[in-house]
């Protein structure tokens, strides 16, 4: 099982600047609500453009 900094790692080396920034914001924006309400934490896929980001 690789930690969640060794996952991270692994993603971002391959992506160019501007995905890597997307992929940050999308991260924070998920831990922000998480932390402002954590009984109302959903997991769900995201979707931009019919793409799938995050899976459960």
């Amino acid at each position: 099982m690789k930690t969640l900094k060794e996952a991270l790692t692994n993603v971002l080396s391959s992506l160019n600047i501007a995905e890597k920034k997307e992929i940050l914001n999308v991260l924070y924006h998920i831990l922000q609500k998480i932390i402002e309400n954590p009984s109302r934490a959903k997991f769900r896929s995201l979707k931009k453009d019919n793409k799938t980001f995050v899976n459960k």
